[in-house]
């Protein structure tokens, strides 16, 4: 009879370590999907307020005039969308990356080409006039980098919607 308890206890035992060891792994999924959906609310956050940003852009009267101005504007609108939310700068672009695959940065620059684009279809907006909007001191600034994220110029953009 102990035998038979003793083998009875140990299957009990192992049952219980069994159960110890799914709960742990459960905890630790649960864990992962808390701290995934935090960041994902992080990265929503910074999103929004990037394409905000953006909306913004030909209300807030920042003139760009060349490449390097654009960069710091691109970097000073990051930084302000990440500035209180309780992470470093840093973290809020590894978080930001890691939930959509690229940058603050490049999604900001996303958002204005997208814009730009909007903008150029409307026949009754000139060039310079979305250039303006998008906060483009120059047309020409705003020419060349509209070619770089397209391979085309806003005008043959603009002439492939407009007869």
């Amino acid at each position: 009879m102990p035998l038979k308890l003793a083998n009875k206890m140990r299957a009990m035992s192992a049952v219980f370590d069994l159960l110890a060891g799914l709960s742990e792994v459960l905890s630790e999924q649960g864990e992962e999907e808390l701290a995934s959906s935090k960041m994902g609310r992080v990265a929503f956050e910074i999103a929004a307020r990037l394409e905000k940003n953006v909306e913004d852009s030909d209300i807030q009267g920042e003139i760009l005039s060349d490449d390097e101005k654009e960069e710091q504007h691109s970097r000073d609108a990051v930084a302000a969308a990440t500035a209180d939310l309780g992470y470093s700068a840093s973290s809020c672009n590894r978080i930001f990356q890691r939930v959509y695959g690229i940058s603050p940065r490049q999604y900001l620059s996303g958002l204005k080409l997208k814009k730009a684009k909007l903008l150029l279809m409307e026949p009754e907006l000139s060039v310079e006039a979305v250039s303006t909007r998008l906060g483009y001191k120059d047309i020409a600034h705003f020419s060349r980098q509209f070619k770089r994220w397209t391979g085309e110029s806003p005008g043959k953009f603009r002439a492939r919607f407009h007869v």
